[in-house]
C-alpha cells in the first residue's frame, strides 16, 4: 500500500511537533524586547502592504507607488525613531526612502503607533521592505517581499 509511508511520515511529524522537536516554521524571529535608559521598551514592529499582504508582485507601468501599513508597539515613556527601509538583491539599486521620524510616547503604559508610508519604485527590482526602529535601540519588522517588473 502506497498510503502507509505517507501516513507514517505524517504521524512522525505530528509527534515531533507535539514534543517540540520539529523544525521551527518560517516566521518572523521572536526578538527579546529592548529597553532604553529611560524605560521605553519596543515590544513589536510589524509591516504589511496596504492590503495586509507580506508580498507584492507587480508587472506594469513605472513609476509606481506602494503604500505600507505598520505598527510599532512600545511600553513606557520616551522617544523613538523609525524609518521605512528597503533592500534589493541588486546592490546598485537605490530606493528613494522616506525620512526617519521621531515619536514621543508620553505615557508610562502601552503605546501603539500606526505608521503609513509610501515607497515609489521607478525601475524593476527584486527586494524587500521593512520598518526599522533605530533609536534608542534597534528593532526591525518582518520583511514585505517586493518584486516589480517595469514594462
Amino acid at each position: 500500500m502506497k498510503s502507509r509511508p505517507i501516513l507514517f511520515c505524517i504521524l512522525i511529524l505530528t509527534l515531533l511537533a507535539l514534543l517540540g522537536c520539529a523544525p521551527p516554521a518560517e516566521s518572523t524571529p521572536e526578538v527579546t524586547p529592548q529597553t532604553n535608559g529611560d524605560g521605553l521598551t519596543i515590544t513589536a514592529v510589524e509591516l504589511a502592504d496596504e492590503a495586509g499582504a507580506e508580498r507584492i508582485d507587480y508587472r506594469g507601468n513605472c513609476p509606481i507607488s506602494f503604500q505600507f501599513d505598520g505598527t510599532i508597539h512600545s511600553q513606557g515613556a520616551g522617544d523613538f525613531s523609525y524609518q521605512l527601509r528597503a533592500d534589493s538583491n541588486d546592490p546598485d539599486y537605490e530606493f528613494a526612502l522616506p525620512n526617519p521620524q521621531t515619536v514621543d510616547n508620553p505615557t508610562d503604559g502601552e503605546y501603539e503607533l500606526q505608521v503609513i508610508d509610501s515607497l515609489e519604485i521607478s525601475a524593476s527590482v527584486d527586494g524587500w521592505v521593512y520598518l526599522y526602529v533605530s533609536d534608542p535601540m534597534e528593532y526591525s519588522s518582518n520583511n514585505v517581499d517586493l518584486v516589480v517588473v517595469c514594462e
